[in-house]
């Protein structure tokens, strides 16, 4: 009888998280690309990885997910016109893109957001933007 309304209970908070659930799993997509990434830039410029570092990412992953649901609970209770979770879920994702990013120029040698500045300065000249 008692796992019964356990198993009632986790349905429910399930059921209750469930629009939020794409928001979650883009940052954690995120999160592990920033974790391949950077594993293979260690690799690649011979950096030993520690377990330490690796912690970190599973931190990142309950507390990135923690944020996100919170706001999620905030917006849905509090401020249903605020888009909270999206903004909080688009921020953090936004740190890991970065992050990815300062990975793949240790990979490449090319620092990918400098030449889309230069991309980007260049089409604006052009059209007078």
């Amino acid at each position: 009888m008692k796992i019964d309304h356990l198993i009632k209970g986790c349905s429910m908070i399930a059921a209750y998280f469930a629009g939020i659930a794409p928001l979650v799993a883009v940052v954690l997509i995120f999160v592990l690309l920033d974790l391949l990434t950077g594993l293979y830039a260690a690799y690649r410029n011979k950096i030993k990885i520690e377990s330490h570092k690796l912690r970190k990412t599973v931190e990142k992953l309950v507390f990135y997910s923690v944020a996100i649901l919170a706001a999620y609970g905030f917006e849905c209770n509090l401020a249903e016109w605020s888009h909270l979770a999206q903004i909080i879920a688009g921020f953090i994702a936004s740190i890991e893109l970065i992050s990815i990013f300062e990975n793949i120029t240790k990979i490449t040698n090319v620092n990918i957001v400098d030449k889309l500045k230069d991309v980007l300065t260049n089409v604006f000249k052009k059209n007078k933007i």
